[in-house]
């Protein structure tokens, strides 16, 4: 459970991160339209009580170390997270 909790950790980290790099005005203008009133807390659905389906995908890039002893794994990885918005919600 803790690979798990650190596992999301780390990808919310990279995603923090990932807003405070801008490769220009441009880039803000684009990402600011795109977000602007969006909410995280919404689910795209037409009915509350029908389940969202996100599939969950993890491409291992490159193993960085092995330790043994402890049984850890250092890797690079790609993760993916996948859905369907409803016809009609957009």
């Amino acid at each position: 459970m803790l690979k798990v909790i650190t596992l999301f950790w780390m990808v919310n980290v990279m995603e923090g991160n990932a807003r405070e790099a801008w490769a220009g005005d441009q880039e803000r203008r684009l990402y600011t339209k795109l977000v602007d009133g969006y909410n995280k807390l919404a689910r795209p659905v037409k009915n509350e009580s029908e389940p969202v389906l996100v599939l969950l995908g993890l491409d291992f890039q490159q193993i960085l170390d092995v330790d043994e002893k402890h049984q850890i794994l250092h890797s690079n990885v790609w993760l993916r997270l996948v859905s369907e918005i409803e016809k009609g919600f957009e």
